[in-house]
């Protein structure tokens, strides 16, 4: 029985001392074992702007912290086409892999590249990989165009240019890009003086283009009109190459007097002229006794615009039904806006304004919303007005967008709140005058 017993003790001492060989054993060959390092890829070719990661990885990993240099050359300069979060690989203890994140900067140069180089020593021999050669922009730009040509404006207007790919598409961002400008030489008007950009980031002269956007604007404000100093150039500023224009490279803007001015004097009623449109736009006259009694304007009815007051004031002095509406009132002005592009149909009459045209948005301080003669509720209205000529006289649009009718188009309006399809600048009422 003893000799049973020290059989197996000598056995299992035996087996241990085995196992403990083998892990040491194990070891020294993960000591001596040659580590390598190698780069995920030989090539990258960057497409888009967006930061890019370069990985790297250990064929072994290593029990202490490692710190692999690597070095950068190319035609695109560090720090001023792109940045770089470090300098060297930095592998945790018992991690392969690691990452370096560039950067790039708006105005790299497109077909420009950058090389890393990792550099191999005594206890890390090299792998496939070392060098990686990162092509920037290759064949990829990215295209501006504004709007338009030319723009007039008065007061504030936001200036609109279209950024897509060479195809025409959408750009596929995950963070705003910013697109530089610049003001050229030779302009009657002052930056700062007669003119100025309200939206500026760190007073950049920038379009910012947010993620699904394909259009971005930038608002102007007039400070000064002054007669002979009304125009300057913007363009995408030629130094950013990435970015390249195309028909519409620039636009040449000219500022206005101001819609306020512009206003002042008499007006005399002239006609309603969207009357189809209205009845077209609203349900396709499925209530055709809606339409009974539409107000119209009248050639008696007028109204004064006066300035020299505290405030800018109107004063109103219909005769149709426009005085179911209208109450004399102060007003303030308070943007330009496009108004939709076809409104008045695809085959507008000479009378009518272009399908594209810029309407300046007042706010008066009371009308008559409900727009009748039974029924009355004053509240801070919004309308539209848009100068333009005809036949040598300058006619006014009146541009309705904020009424509750009670006496005609009642149950359009309950059907569109109803449906919650209520736009004003669409369900607008819109009126003719001329000025006296």
């Amino acid at each position: 029985m003893k000799n049973l017993l020290f059989l197996m003790i000598a056995f299992f001492g035996l087996f241990a001392t085995s196992c403990s060989d083998d892990d040491k054993d194990e070891k020294e060959v993960i000591k001596t074992m040659e580590r390598t390092i190698s780069l995920e890829y030989a090539e990258y070719d960057l497409t888009s702007q967006e930061p890019l990661e370069i990985n790297a990885k250990l064929s072994v990993a290593s029990e202490t912290e490692l710190k692999i240099p690597f070095t950068l050359a190319g035609s695109l300069v560090k720090d001023q086409g792109y940045t770089i979060s470090a300098e060297e690989f930095v592998f945790p203890a018992g991690v392969r892999d690691a990452k370096v994140v560039i950067t790039f900067k708006e105005n790299f140069k497109a077909d420009s590249n950058i090389k890393l180089t990792v550099k191999a020593s005594e206890t890390i021999k090299a792998g496939k990989f070392m060098e990686a050669t990162i092509g920037v922009g290759v064949g990829e730009k990215v295209y501006c165009n504004f709007n338009k040509a030319s723009e007039d404006f008065t007061d504030k207007f936001a200036l609109t240019i279209r950024v897509t790919d060479k195809n025409d598409r959408k750009i596929d961002l995950t963070k705003p890009m910013t697109i530089p400008f610049v003001i050229k030489e030779g302009n009657t008007a002052v930056y700062g003086e007669h003119f100025v950009f309200e939206d500026l980031v760190d007073d950049k002269k920038e379009f910012i283009l947010k993620p699904g956007q394909i259009n971005t604007t930038l608002n102007l404000k007039v400070l000064k009109y002054e007669e002979g100093k009304t125009n300057f150039t913007i363009t995408i500023d030629p130094a950013a190459e990435k970015f390249t224009t195309g028909a519409t490279k620039e636009c040449v803007v000219t500022i206005q007097p101001s819609m306020q001015s512009r206003l002042v004097g008499k007006w005399v009623g002239k006609s309603i002229d969207d009357y189809d449109y209205l009845k077209e736009s609203c349900s396709f006259g499925s209530f055709p006794n809606d339409y009974i009694g539409i107000p119209t304007a009248v050639t008696e009815d007028s109204f004064t615009v006066d300035l020299s007051g505290e405030k800018p004031a109107i004063t109103f002095d219909m005769k149709s039904d426009l005085k179911n509406y209208f109450r004399n009132c102060t007003f303030e002005f308070l943007e330009t806006m496009e108004d939709p592009q076809d409104y008045y149909g695809s085959q507008p009459n000479p009378t009518s304004p272009p399908l594209q045209f810029h309407v300046a948005k007042f706010k008066l301080s009371k009308a008559n919303v409900y727009f009748s003669a039974d029924e009355e509720l004053e509240a801070e209205v919004k309308i539209g007005f848009y100068i333009r000529e005809v036949d040598g006289k300058q006619n006014l649009d009146v541009l309705i967008y904020d009424y509750a009718p009670k006496a005609f188009l009642a149950n359009e309006w309950k059907k569109l709140e109803d449906t919650n399809d209520y736009m004003p600048e669409w369900w607008h009422i819109r009126y003719s005058f001329v000025r006296e």
